[in-house]
């Protein structure tokens, strides 16, 4: 018995050589980063209009390599003066939340719903000139000038609203 502890004790040395299967799975893709505000222009475009709403096109066009966006924009009115007007764009949920990726060159639209500002009476709204949009894509803290000519409200009124980031 003591050869036998001793044997099991010694080390040992072990040859393996190993074969791989060939693999019938394919590669898995690389992952694509989200879109950042530097490599993104946002235009704005009239969309109609009908019952007291404007709608306007947010086009999110890709200036670098290819990224996603996912999720609702941030959305603020300027004045001719650059300050903000209202409040910041509520959600609507006409388009679900999906992932958009964009190669380069690759765009992305969202639908910005403008009410008709002559609705709310002068006192609640305080009508002022707009000149343009500041979108924040979808998770970012950063971000870019959209010009367009509108009517808003100086006072805190929620009177636009955006849908997620849909195909463009």
């Amino acid at each position: 018995m003591r050869n036998l502890t001793k044997a099991l004790a010694a080390p040992a040395i072990v040859s393996l050589t190993v074969t791989a299967a060939p693999s019938t799975a394919s590669a898995t893709p690389a992952t694509v980063n989200r879109c950042l505000p530097r490599h993104l222009t946002v235009t704005a475009q009239s969309a109609g209009a009908a019952a007291g709403t404007f709608g306007i096109h947010l086009t999110y066009t890709n200036t670098g390599s290819a990224c996603t966006l996912r999720g609702y924009p941030g959305v603020s009115a300027l004045g001719t003066a650059g300050r903000v007007l209202g409040s910041p764009a509520g959600r609507d949920p006409l388009y679900p939340v999906t992932t958009q990726t964009l190669g380069h060159g690759g765009t992305a639209m969202s639908l910005l719903l403008l009410a008709d500002v002559y609705n709310y009476p002068p006192a609640r709204c305080h009508y002022a000139k707009g000149a343009a949009f500041r979108v924040y894509p979808p998770g970012a803290s950063a971000a870019d000038r959209a010009a367009y000519s509108f009517e808003g409200c100086r006072k805190p009124v929620v009177y636009m609203h955006t849908t997620a980031v849909a195909k463009g």
